[in-house]
């Protein structure tokens, strides 16, 4: 046929169905069948008749409503699922954007209740043929408590009066719910922030908190979140600060150019390489700092040796004023340490000199701590020095503001000892 329309010949199409197709035994006519059966014609015999032509015709009809009447009744269906949307929804909205959710809650059981009221209480014949097991029933499944109405409730099975016992007897379970939430063991960081209507959240068992309000509508309009920091508040309480939605975004991009720059300052191949060559570095420092602590250790064992030297005899004392320039901390306190055992009737005032401030350490031997305090000299030295301190008679420790006075705060000591 593609050939002759080519060539101009518009050219026709003839279609084949058998009887016992399944369109023709749905919609088919039995007549047409008896005919072909009476006739005796061969079962593969084609038969061109108008009758049958017309019924064929019938059928594909019948076929085309029955298809476009499921179509309908499926657009009727969505239709009626659209506004139960609409309805589930609209409700949604009026309970995210309530600040008191009550009110909702109580029209929504109230139309629950006026159903239960006709149909167990309104029909029944008497107070005693009330069918009080299934009514309270339901009222659980509703409403989670037992046994909330009985027959020593009811004056009337008038549905009104029925409806109002209802709503009544499950108001004061609503009312009674709202007052014990305030009074559960629930943690409450923000006391000031707090209005009169809070939400109580249970995380599992874990945590159970008062809420002030979530402040979105739904989970979707916080989107990305991520942590800031976390640092601890209290003795088994930390707090968490961290950003959301486009704040998160940003965060996590300036932590992603973070590590970037790590991993260049590491000379790491990939960020995956990163964490390998922190701890290599870390290592590397550890055993640098133990080479150092050794050399500190020498260092001090020198110095000890040398200071020695240093005590001056004052009155029957063995004194040591010595000035130190930007020493370690750590080996400040071994050389200190090692010159309190020196001799049994010393005093001892070291100065630590850094370029804007000085810190001294004081010590005063058992013998003489009945007329002299290691506390008051770092008092008067600290001072002089427009600084602070103090201590114990044996051992005591402050810091100066001006380390240029140290020589006239040892020259102060030497007056009082």
């Amino acid at each position: 046929r593609g050939r002759s329309g080519r060539q101009g010949d518009p050219g026709a199409s003839r279609f084949y169905i058998a009887m016992d197709d399944d369109l023709m035994k749905l919609f088919g006519s039995d007549k047409m069948t008896a005919v072909v059966e009476a006739l005796g014609l061969p079962d593969d015999m084609p038969i061109e008749q108008k009758m049958l032509t017309n019924t064929i015709e019938s059928a594909q009809k019948k076929v085309e409503g029955r298809n476009y009447s499921i179509r309908k009744n499926v657009l009727e269906y969505d239709d009626v699922m659209n506004q139960q949307r609409e309805i589930i929804y609209s409700q949604r909205r009026e309970v995210i954007a309530a600040e008191d959710v009550s009110e909702i809650i109580k029209k929504l059981y109230s139309g629950i209740l006026v159903n239960v009221a006709n149909e167990y209480f309104a029909s029944a014949d008497n107070i005693e043929s009330v069918d009080y097991s299934a009514v309270n029933a339901i009222l659980k499944n509703l409403f989670g408590e037992d046994n909330i109405i009985s027959k020593e409730d009811i004056k009337s099975l008038n549905e009104e009066d029925m409806v109002e016992l209802l709503n009544s007897k499950i108001d004061n379970i609503y009312q009674m719910r709202i007052d014990e939430a305030k009074k559960l063991n629930a943690m409450a960081l923000f006391d000031e922030k707090y209005g009169d209507l809070v939400r109580v959240i249970d995380m599992g068992g874990v945590s159970v908190e008062f809420c002030g309000g979530t402040h979105v509508g739904n989970t979707q309009e916080i989107g990305s979140f991520a942590i800031c920091y976390e640092e601890s508040i209290a003795s088994g309480v930390r707090r968490i600060e961290a950003r959301t939605g486009l704040d998160a975004y940003e965060l996590l991009k300036q932590k992603e150019i973070t590590l970037e720059n790590v991993r260049e300052v590491l000379k790491a191949g990939s960020l995956k390489e990163t964490p390998l060559k922190s701890k290599s570095l870390m290592e590397e420092v550890s055993l640098l700092k133990k080479t150092n602590s050794e050399l500190n250790q020498k260092l001090s064992n020198y110095e000890v040796k040398e200071i020695y030297n240093e005590f001056e005899d004052i009155n029957g004392k063995k004194v040591l004023l010595k000035k130190l320039n930007s020493y370690d901390k750590d080996i400040v306190n071994k050389l200190f340490d090692s010159l309190k055992v020196k001799y049994d009737n010393s005093i001892i005032v070291l100065a630590n000199v850094f370029e804007d401030k000085v810190a001294f350490m004081s010590y005063v031997s058992e013998s003489l701590r009945q007329n002299y305090s290691a506390g008051d000299l770092i008092k008067k030295v600290t001072s002089i020095c427009l600084g602070s301190g103090g201590g114990r008679r044996d051992v005591a420790q402050g810091g100066g503001k001006d380390p240029s006075k140290v020589d006239e705060a040892f020259k102060e000591v030497k007056e009082i000892l």
